[in-house]
């Protein structure tokens, strides 16, 4: 989050987006999710971290900062991480492999490629996709204040650099995958061109908030009016946003499938903002016990992502669930996503503690609480 010296300062509504986002993350990766829903999930679990991070980007002053700063913070952050994971994976396979009677090395050498294309095995595509994403938008803002005095032409100039970029890239992609090409071909193009829709999403959360802070939206309603507000507004997207999904296919920011383009942004846009303002209306409520769980749950995000599927804690909450559903006759696939979240969510808190207590490096350093994430 922002770099906030007085923790009570700290907005709380991203903290409790990021929650509502890796908890759409496990429901990605839940094959038993509803598969609306789990579409759904797809599609907004990862597109509200960008769209967030952008927002970040404006609240901390980033691009007023040096490069080499922020290079130096963020590969502390994700790139350290990236690498941690990714040879725990790939130790990870190999015992799965010995366990299974599996060749020792059988899919290793696909690790190791996804590993050091960037492209990552399992959920670790991400981190390398919000690093270069970050500096890519970094870059296009520095370009936007240099041919614009005004703060908001500068963002606005450099979000249809982005946008431009993310069109070129699926060009590319069109003719790249014409012929056919070899796996490590394919995998490299997609880390390089997953970065510009990436940065798309970013630059609408920058703007979203440079917007609503600049033009006195953030003021115009007060107490009561202005959280009402923010929920009636948000439930709309929700719904505009899960329409447009159930209308797609489903859409893969990872391996750059969006199927209809239009939709997948109304989705992503639609569902990132609807979470985000939900959230809002709660802000003034964020020293209430349940919020404070959720904001934790945000704080943690990253830790819960790059753990869910590897360590397979969301494997143990499936077991759980159907342990459940054997017992209880009136669960149904959707209660069921429910108690897979829970389970996840629970099973997640002694890994958190070892982690943040132990090994902060794997969660990109030192303890999240109250500070930037």
């Amino acid at each position: 989050m922002e770099n906030v010296k007085n923790k009570k300062s700290r907005l709380a509504f991203p903290d409790m987006a990021k929650a509502a986002g890796i908890a759409l993350v496990v429901v990605s990766h839940d094959l038993y999710a509803p598969e609306k829903l789990r579409s759904y999930a797809c599609t907004v679990s990862v597109a509200v971290f960008f769209v967030i991070a952008g927002m970040l980007v404006f609240l901390s002053g980033k691009k007023d900062r040096p490069f080499t700063a922020i290079l130096k913070d963020r590969a502390l952050r994700l790139i350290v991480p990236y690498i941690c994971f990714s040879v725990i994976d790939i130790l990870m396979l190999m015992y799965m492999n010995k366990k299974t009677g599996a060749e020792l090395i059988s899919g290793i050498d696909t690790a190791v490629i996804r590993t050091v294309s960037l492209n990552g095995v399992s959920v670790l595509w991400f981190l390398s996709a919000i690093f270069f994403s970050e500096f890519l938008w970094l870059l296009l803002l520095k370009c936007g204040d240099r041919c614009f005095k005004n703060e908001t032409a500068g963002a606005v100039f450099s979000f249809a650099a982005a946008g431009f970029l993310w069109g070129l890239a699926e060009v590319l992609y069109g003719f790249f995958t014409a012929e056919e090409k070899s796996m490590t071909a394919l995998m490299v193009m997609q880390t390089i061109l997953r970065i510009f829709p990436a940065t798309v999403l970013m630059g609408y959360g920058h703007i979203f908030y440079l917007l609503y802070e600049r033009t006195g939206l953030k003021d115009a309603l007060a107490g009561k009016k202005r959280s009402i507000a923010d929920m009636l507004t948000a439930l709309l997207l929700l719904g505009v946003s899960f329409v447009a999904s159930s209308k797609n296919v489903t859409a893969d920011l990872r391996t750059f499938f969006f199927g209809n383009i239009f939709l997948y942004v109304v989705t992503a846009l639609a569902g990132s903002f609807g979470l985000l303002l939900f959230f809002k209306a709660f802000e003034s409520l964020k020293e209430k016990l349940i919020f404070k769980i959720i904001s934790f749950y945000g704080r943690e995000s990253l830790i819960i992502m790059l753990t869910h599927t590897d360590l397979l804690v969301l494997y143990y909450a499936e077991v759980i669930s159907f342990i459940l559903m054997n017992r209880i006759s009136f669960i149904g696939p959707l209660l069921q996503t429910f108690i897979i979240i829970g389970g996840v969510f629970v099973l997640e808190l002694p890994l958190i503690f070892v982690i943040e207590r132990f090994f902060p490096f794997l969660a990109g350093g030192g303890s999240r609480h109250g500070r930037k994430a």
